[in-house]
């Protein structure tokens, strides 16, 4: 069967526009069971939908699916929905008489109210390399077989939803041929490697472990390494993401780094850690730096004890001292997540924050005021019971939380005035950049 894989994501205004992995790994398994795939990968696209017309017919597909990576920007200050934009899409491939299949994390998060909104035929929640294949077996024999993971789909006036399949991608190998490389790899950054799926953490604000599953499944480290080797020696590429929400607290985290260091591949990466107790040390950062680390994002995301507790954090403040200290005793750059605004914020805490940014030797620090409302969080609960939102299905259009004992006008003063001091502090990343430059550039 001819199948067009689309990466629908075309948000460019982020420190790195992200790699379509979830696509690749989609796109070897149907490869691997004998289906013809061709991808358009819209990040870098001028006119999506009349390229996807243009690909559909020039593919001849029967059947289209497309990866949604972001519901929106989830920023309150820079507010932009991309669900329109996905609805367009599908309107195209409706015109074209395509069957169209919806996955990726943006319609995982709410799969039903997705299916609705854009009028698309399926979806597959959750990992799709199996699913996927079951649907078109399934489609291929002129029925539906609702027993597949993570389908999505309409049946007597309804649209129903089975259980995703979270199985992580150990053994499981990405097409990288499926993508131009090249064009992300003109950003600082490089190329996403999954390190791990999962998160055991239960951030009030955060719905990972919904997404990926509550028990973390990480990948060998010698696969992992096996797998930047290739894009070295195939496509020249030097300069990876480690993707894994809290790279620090994998349990092979010092494995990998050690694996990288013995196969001597001269790369460079960047990666999120989060200093829960227990999940940092000398040998960490040491290993960190030798195998090439440029910077990460650490994600403490208050210096308040109290919001700290109020978003569940995994750390204390001595936490955030002790991990950001020896990250600069090794010399390895970060940037503090800083978010503002979650329940029981008030001038207290946001001056207790800000009153401590100066003894962070971040380089950059990334905050952001109001919290994006995810469903099946803790987060959600407490935006209902404050009338803040309704039911899950009024998250498809961004919600975000403020504290109603905050004043949102001094707040956003106050944080601007205060980390404007620190601004300075970016000539930090000068070192980062010139690294980043030479591992892109270096044959």
């Amino acid at each position: 069967m001819n199948i067009l894989l689309v990466n629908a994501n075309t948000y460019r205004q982020m420190p790195l526009p992200p790699v379509p992995i979830g696509l690749t790994y989609v796109s070897n398994a149907l490869k691997q069971a004998g289906h013809k795939v061709t991808v358009l990968d819209c990040m870098f696209s001028g006119d999506p939908p009349n390229e996807l017309r243009a690909a559909l017919r020039e593919c001849q597909a029967s059947v289209v699916g497309f990866s949604l990576r972001n519901l929106d920007s989830q920023s309150m200050t820079r507010p932009r929905s991309f669900v329109p934009d996905f609805s367009d899409l599908v309107a195209a491939a409706r015109e074209e008489d395509v069957v169209s299949v919806l996955g990726g994390t943006a319609f995982s998060t709410l799969p039903q109210d997705m299916l609705r909104r854009t009028g698309a035929d399926y979806g597959i929640a959750g990992q799709g390399e199996v699913s996927f294949v079951s649907l078109l077996d399934s489609i291929a024999k002129g029925g539906l077989d609702t027993t597949i993971p993570g389908l999505v789909w309409r049946q007597d006036g309804e649209i129903r939803a089975n259980a995703p399949s979270i199985t992580g991608y150990r053994a499981l190998a990405a097409d990288w041929d499926a993508v131009d490389l090249r064009a992300y790899t003109r950003k600082m950054f490089g190329v996403g490697i999954v390190v791990r799926t999962g998160c055991q953490f239960h951030c009030s604000y955060c719905d990972s472990p919904t997404l990926f599953g509550k028990i973390p499944i990480a990948r060998d480290a010698k696969e992992i390494v096996e797998e930047m080797r290739g894009l070295v020696r195939s496509r020249g590429i030097r300069e990876f993401f480690l993707v894994d929400p809290c790279f620090n607290t994998t349990s092979t985290a010092k494995d990998v780094l050690e694996e990288i260091i013995r196969a001597d591949l001269r790369v460079t990466f960047c990666t999120e850690m989060v200093p829960a107790t227990g999940t940092y040390d000398d040998e960490l950062f040491r290993l960190h730096k030798r195998a090439g680390g440029l910077f990460f994002l650490m994600g403490g995301d208050s210096l308040s004890a109290t919001m700290l507790e109020n978003y569940r954090k995994p750390c204390d403040l001595d936490d955030i001292h002790a991990c950001a200290d020896l990250a600069d005793k090794h010399g390895v750059r970060f940037g503090q997540s800083l978010l503002f605004g979650g329940p029981g914020e008030n001038e207290r805490t946001l001056k207790e924050t800000l009153g401590r940014v100066a003894r962070i030797p971040f380089s950059v620090p990334l905050a952001e005021i109001g919290i994006r409302i995810m469903p099946n969080t803790e987060l959600f609960e407490t935006a209902r019971r404050e009338g803040v939102v309704g039911s899950a299905s009024e998250l498809l259009d961004a919600k975000f939380y403020v504290s109603r004992d905050l004043d949102l006008t001094w707040a956003r003063k106050a944080i601007r005035e205060t980390l404007h001091r620190y601004s300075y502090r970016r000539l930090k990343m000068l070192p980062v950049a010139f690294k980043s430059f030479l591992s892109r550039h270096r044959a």
